[in-house]
């Protein structure tokens, strides 16, 4: 039996040299890291954006995220590029960035360098030594417009390291931003007014009598559903009807079509009164709950005759809280 021990043993000895050596030439990943405190969310609070002029800052945080970059298993640096990046896209037109709120912006700055409207791009450059650098950051919500109230949600700032040797690309720290909301009342489109079809039905050209003679008045209805959000806060509600005019016209919808009938167009009433298109107009505050809006399309003679086609039109509304 002594013969077969001493190859076993013989044996065991092989195979703890084979995996000592395995261990020994395994690649040895340079990770960057970041502090725990680094993941807090951002925070702006109930936050109330009536009292700031268009342009001002509505409220602002300054951050600092420290970031360490480890050399590699042989205690050599790696250099490494830390690349941010964010949900959040460019606001047209600015050196901001938008966010999911409209009439809210942000301006980001790096250490005293603001980031324009580069809502991808380097951070910095970390020597991969071990060392930790910080990054200062400060966040400012930016009024640019009417502001719609509600939750102010995103991955605002994302941070990850390029890859090196060893080591591929990866996140370092993820900044959210949560529990923050434009205090007011927010309305949204019901589904069933969000495509509405206004049957006028067939007229005969003959129905119409003149310049200003109108045919075929049928009601129909924006419904909304409005919702506090912190404070019920006066909140200006304002429509607007978009839709190509008849020439000379600014309340009188072009026809659609080669085949469209002519000296004839599409006006909408409100309380009696023509609406004139492609202009807001104030709703007063909106209310809790649900709100009817109601109006009334109708044909209206703008040429000296009528003739026969087709009567249809497109229009688009917007709803705003101004």
């Amino acid at each position: 039996m002594k013969p077969m021990i001493s190859r076993f043993a013989a044996c065991l000895r092989r195979w703890a040299a084979f995996v000592a050596l395995t261990l020994c030439t395994a690649p040895a990943f340079a990770a960057c890291l970041s502090l725990p405190e680094d993941f807090n969310p951002i925070e702006f609070g109930s936050i109330a954006a009536d009292g700031v002029e268009v342009g001002g800052v509505v409220r602002s945080i300054r951050f600092t995220l420290t970031l360490t970059c480890a050399p590699n298993g042989q205690g050599e640096p790696l250099a490494r590029t830390l690349n941010y990046s964010s949900e959040f896209g460019p606001a047209p037109g600015m050196n901001l960035w938008a966010t999911n709120l409209p009439g809210l912006a942000l301006r980001m700055v790096r250490d005293g360098e603001d980031l324009g409207s580069k809502t991808e791009g380097v951070l910095g450059t970390h020597p991969g030594d071990g060392s930790a650098r910080e990054f200062m950051i400060d966040m400012e919500l930016v009024k640019i417009g009417p502001v719609t109230p509600g939750f102010l949600l995103g991955q605002a700032f994302i941070v990850e390291a390029s890859p090196v040797s060893g080591d591929p690309s990866h996140y370092v720290v993820r900044k959210h931003i949560t529990s923050s909301y434009v205090r007011g009342v927010a309305c949204t489109v019901n589904t069933a007014s969000k495509h509405l079809v206004v049957p006028l039905g067939a007229v005969p050209a003959s129905a119409f009598d003149g310049p200003g003679s109108t045919q075929a008045s049928r009601e129909f209805a924006i419904d909304l559903t409005c919702s506090p959000f912190g404070e019920a806060r006066p909140t200006p509600l304002s429509i607007q009807l978009l839709g190509e005019t008849v020439p000379g016209t600014t309340d009188v919808l072009k026809l659609l079509g080669d085949d469209a009938a002519l000296g004839v167009g599409i006006r909408v009433l409100k309380n009696d009164a023509p609406v004139t298109l492609n202009t807001w107009h104030s709703l007063g505050d909106a209310t809790v709950g649900a709100t009817t809006l109601p109006y009334t399309a109708q044909y209206y003679q703008y040429g000296e005759r009528v003739t026969a086609g087709s009567g249809d039109g497109v229009m688009t509304f917007l709803i705003e809280m101004r």
